[in-house]
């Protein structure tokens, strides 16, 4: 059984999860859009209210990076390289390097943007059960003629909650692998090979058992998901969310 991440749905009764999910969806795909052409202010005013939502939900957010261990490294690698390619005013000169302060200031933004998708994704995965992203999902879906929203909307639903027992999976092929030393190798091709390949026969095994139980089990598309009601709450918060977005872009 995967662990509990802080990437898996936690019951509550915060306001995110009051919202409707068809709105909870919009909402994490324009605020991500939004985020791509706001500068630091409306970085760090979208910061803040999404920190506050996900506080209110009892998200534990610094668990975070812990979770994605990879990730951080990731956004380091981004920063210093925008930081060494970018022309500009230079800050330093050491041999061939010579960050710039340009390249500082882009590396920032552009890594913020990709830490601050995060968490808004955080806040929807959180505060959304299955049923739900399903039926979110296959609403948008079945605008689209000739789109099978049904399975596409089983697909991703399943997709969001594999990320818990990947990341589980992840950690025990680390720690078993950790046992035997496989870390104090120096190739880091030998360790990524090793590390990629028992983690990607477990994943697809797992998927494997997944698809033989839901077959068994007479499991089908066309089954009745949850019915999805906007109130006062939900309007009123698109209101608010649109309003944050143009603010992103004038401050």
């Amino acid at each position: 059984m995967a662990r509990v991440t802080v990437f898996s749905y936690k019951k509550g009764d915060s306001l995110l999860h009051r919202l409707d999910p068809r709105f909870k969806l919009f909402y994490m795909v324009a605020l991500s859009m939004g985020t791509m052409s706001s500068g630091f202010s409306g970085l760090i005013l979208t910061t803040l209210i999404i920190l506050a939502a996900l506080f209110a939900a009892r998200v534990n957010v610094l668990s975070v990076p812990k979770e994605l261990k990879l990730f951080p490294y990731f956004l380091l690698f981004i920063f210093i390289t925008r930081s060494l390619t970018t022309p500009g005013e230079a800050i330093f000169s050491v041999s061939v390097f010579a960050p710039t302060r340009e390249g500082l200031l882009l590396g920032l933004h552009f890594c913020w943007r990709l830490a601050l998708v995060v968490l808004i994704s955080l806040g929807f995965i959180v505060s959304t059960t299955s049923n739900q992203i399903k039926a979110a999902v296959e609403f948008y879906f079945s605008k689209i003629p000739g789109v099978p929203e049904k399975r596409i909307s089983t697909m991703l639903s399943l997709l969001i909650r594999f990320i818990p027992i990947i990341m589980s999976q992840l950690q025990e092929t680390i720690d078993a692998q950790n046992a035997r030393c496989v870390e104090q190798r120096k190739n880091p091709v030998y360790r990524l090979v090793k590390l990629s390949i028992p983690l990607l026969y477990r994943i697809f095994l797992n998927g494997d058992q997944l698809a033989i139980a839901m077959t068994s089990r007479c499991y089908s598309e066309d089954r009745t998901g949850p019915l999805l009601t906007s109130c006062r709450l939900d309007w009123l918060s698109l209101v608010l969310i649109t309003s944050l977005i143009i603010l992103m872009q004038i401050i």
